[in-house]
């Protein structure tokens, strides 16, 4: 099995990146369709770099659905929705939850290399909910069936593919058969999204990779041995600053990649960290995934229309197909588990909470809330890290300062070298109180027009190039180490 084509390798940065936009720029002066089916093209050669055997998969997918589209439009009745997200969810679970069931069921080892051996198609997770809203929103007349390159593009388009956002067709369609752009725009956009791109290129190869050390071992020996709490807490925080670049990281490179086009694709990460609730936190963390499951159902299950029990059964439905949907393991469950059970408690403090709290200062409430959230956060991401409840239990007990080893196994200079403490302390404060990549871009367009006295050109300005400069520097330099995996194309 080959390697995904990652956007921080030097295939994608040198080679395919160049050739695919050169194309498009080239097509696009001649006839706007033919260059969009480049990109499309060009998106298949994207997907098959990592497994060419799984092209006739999504194509399959992409054709199965488009049709079962033009037959829901064409009959009005719900058995082709209810065959088509049936046959999508079937797909998804044979490849990603058989072995899982196998293993539940306990007859994994005694079962044919077929279902023991099943390897996860990348972005399955991701293309076969975008396959499922579709049909719905056919359904429910809020698109029409889409041309068949549209929905292909929508399906393929290289940015999202791999882990993310889940892109709707609802989301791009104007976008796709629109006929022209406005005058300037396209430069406009790709500008911007080389900002965007390199932004995301520093936080993941410059951080969420630099970080990766100092959480890798503490894990790793919390599958077996005793965790201390130094080393506990290390793991616990790397871990979470880790997984918070890696994604924010990606989400700006999809987002950077898709404005490069002329095409804006939902903004998957918000700040998290600087969530003042749970949930203001899933508000702001892989958004298009709390917006699929609260429009396709969280509402159509009632929401909270039919009475406070049914709303937070509701909660707790969506969150354990949460946690399932990011992995097939219990560990994974006990997660989505605990954010429902978070989401629901808040959902019940906001109808319960009592008169007095209205008297505490706001800014002592707010900071109170926000710290509570993080550390919730925190010690449900050693679930989500963790390779058993052993392992998280392990690093909990650790981080309780109840674990028999105190001395810092996996960090033995730790107590002569206080680095890797300063290096999470200032990186973390970054997460907390600077400006996101969006804000950032903002901030350099509308200092360039004052400047400049014109339309907002941020990478011909000086603010622009010195940021994409410094970005790029570092990242170039950090790929020198390893081409690392981003960790959500593991779901």
């Amino acid at each position: 099995m080959e390697l995904a084509m990652l956007f921080n390798s030097y295939v994608f940065l040198g080679a395919f990146l160049p050739l695919i936009l050169l194309g498009y720029f080239g097509l696009l002066a001649l006839h706007r369709r033919a260059a969009l089916c480049w990109v499309v093209l060009g998106s298949l050669v994207f997907y098959g770099y990592w497994d060419v055997r799984f092209i006739p998969l999504i194509c399959g997918s992409i054709a199965a659905n488009y049709l079962l589209s033009r037959i829901i439009a064409k009959n009005h009745t719900v058995w082709p929705l209810v065959i088509g997200v049936a046959v999508n969810l079937g797909v998804l679970g044979f490849f990603k939850y058989s072995l899982f069931v196998l293993d539940v069921a306990g007859i994994a080892e005694s079962a044919p290399d077929l279902l023991r051996k099943v390897i996860l198609p990348l972005g399955i997770s991701f293309w076969t909910f975008q396959q499922i809203a579709y049909l719905v929103d056919v359904n429910r007349g809020r698109v029409a069936p889409a041309p068949i390159d549209a929905h292909a593009f929508s399906m393929l388009f290289f940015p999202h593919l791999i882990a993310g956002p889940i892109l709707l067709y609802v989301n791009i369609s104007r976008q796709y058969l629109r006929h022209s752009w406005p005058s300037g725009f396209l430069l406009r956009s790709f500008q911007v999204g080389v900002l965007i791109f390199a932004i995301g290129l520093f936080k993941k190869v410059g951080i969420a990779d630099s970080i990766a050390p100092f959480a890798e071992p503490v894990f790793d020996r919390a599958a077996t041995q005793t965790v201390s709490p130094s080393d506990a807490w290390i793991g616990a925080i790397a871990y979470s600053l880790q997984l918070y670049f890696d994604f924010s990281g990606y989400s700006d490179m999809a987002y950077g990649l898709a404005r490069m086009f002329g095409f804006r694709i939902p903004v998957n990460f918000l700040s998290p960290y600087k969530a003042v609730s749970i949930l203001d936190f899933w508000q702001r963390w892989h958004r298009s995934l709390t917006a699929f499951f609260r429009s396709y159902l969280y509402i159509p299950l009632g929401g909270n229309r039919l009475g406070l029990e049914r709303q937070l059964g509701n909660v707790m439905l969506v969150f354990l197909l949460t946690g399932l949907w990011h992995g097939a393991g219990w560990t994974f469950i006990a997660w989505g588990v605990g954010h429902g059970l978070l989401v629901a408690s808040a959902h019940l403090w906001r109808k319960m909470q009592p008169k007095w709290v209205g008297t505490i200062p706001s800014l002592v409430r707010l900071s109170s809330s926000r710290l509570f959230t993080l550390a919730a956060v925190l010690l449900l991401w050693v679930l989500f890290r963790a390779d058993s409840f052993d392992a998280a239990m392990r690093i909990y007990v650790g981080m309780a300062l109840r674990s028999a080893e105190w001395s810092s196994v996996a960090f033995p200079n730790l107590g002569m070298y206080w680095d890797i403490p300063l290096i999470l302390t200032v990186v973390g404060l970054g997460a907390l109180l600077l400006p996101n990549t969006f804000e950032i871009s903002r901030m350099v367009r509308r200092w360039s027009s004052k400047r400049q006295g014109t339309s907002p050109t941020p990478v011909v300005s000086v603010a622009g190039p010195a940021i994409v400069g410094a970005c790029l520097y570092v990242a170039v330099t950090s790929l020198a180490r390893e081409e690392a995996t981003f960790l959500y194309y593991n779901f």
